[in-house]
């Protein structure tokens, strides 16, 4: 039996999916491995040694390239669930390439950053209904009872989200900048010592004038959204989660409307895996999992804290440096 529209409609109206969305390197990896344990986002049938899966689908991010690997990854490389998706949405496609060979929408894209405009165009192009239909499939593929999804960027997303998916929920995962961007350093110098490829390091190389500017759009973004959508939009302390696990995995679990379960933070054996670019993500929960200052100098912890003086303020966290 095909899809149709009216199953996708259906779908969009009472489907709440799980956004987690933030910056790099602030811990949104880490949420996403805890609660890929509970019950409601728990891959059931995956075969890798952890049942944890991290990738990104990027379909927010990418919606008229979805050919990338990414999607089907996410999928759990389950090419029968990904050609049905595929195939039902074929029109929408053609369509959308009828629409953006005008190079109309790109162009009012490219001049404005009003959220009014963004949802109006993903509408115009169908991208809602394309997107939906991904995640239709994908929660298929994924054998869950509701789907769950990680992806940093989408903090810039947050109107297709919305216009796409109008129940969902999503969580803001923050951390004090200092240690944001220390973890850019630490993992670039581990993964350069691991020889990879040059091109795995290039979103690495990021410089703390760039680093602020990003920090700060994207926790102004992320605030604005509290004090307008809070019923579906919650900001999580990277500090409180590590501190206080149990406590505040509770609190989201209240948040998204899910019970909370102790398996969420019991440290499965299959977990236990040594990825070597990243060794503190799986196992136990630490509260420390580094030393700031063996990665960046004085200098420039005091160049970020005072270009990002009024964002940590809001935030309440206090200097690191003198």
């Amino acid at each position: 039996m095909s899809l149709t529209l009216s199953d996708i409609l259906n779908f969009r109206k009472i489907e709440s999916p799980v956004f987690i969305v933030g910056a790099p390197r602030s811990g949104t990896s880490l949420l996403y491995r805890i609660l890929q344990h509970h019950s409601s986002f728990k891959l059931q049938h995956y075969q890798k040694s952890s049942k944890v899966e991290l990738t990104e689908s990027l379909i927010f991010q990418y919606p008229y390239k979805i050919l990338g690997s990414e999607q089907l990854d996410y999928m759990l490389n389950n090419k029968e669930k990904y050609n049905e998706f595929l195939n039902s949405t074929e029109w929408i496609r053609k369509y959308q390439n009828t629409v953006l060979a005008q190079k109309i929408v790109p162009k009012i894209l490219a001049k404005s950053n009003s959220s009014l405009i963004k949802e109006i165009v993903w509408q115009l192009t169908m991208t809602h209904f394309l997107v939906a239909t991904f995640f239709y499939y994908a929660k298929q593929a994924r054998n869950v009872k509701r789907i769950i999804e990680k992806t940093p960027q989408s903090i810039f997303m947050l109107p297709e989200i919305k216009k796409t998916f109008p129940q969902a929920k999503l969580l803001f995962i923050y951390r004090h900048p200092i240690d944001v961007f220390s973890s850019y350093k630490k993992r670039f110098k581990i993964t350069q010592q691991l020889n990879n490829s040059q091109s795995s390091l290039g979103w690495l190389k990021i410089t703390k004038e760039k680093f602020c500017e990003d920090y700060e759009l994207s926790i102004n973004l992320a605030l604005q959204e509290k004090n307008k959508n809070s019923q579906q939009f919650m900001m999580v302390a990277y500090e409180s989660l590590v501190e206080y696990p149990q406590k505040t995995i509770t609190e989201i679990c209240d948040f998204i409307n899910e019970s909370f379960e102790e398996q969420c933070l019991v440290q499965n054996q299959s977990d236990s895996i040594n990825w070597k670019v990243d060794p503190d993500l799986f196992g136990t929960i630490n509260k420390r999992t580094k030393n700031w200052t063996e990665f960046i100098d004085e200098r420039d912890g005091q160049f970020i804290e005072n270009r990002l003086n009024t964002i940590m303020k809001l935030l309440n966290y206090n200097k690191y440096t003198n």
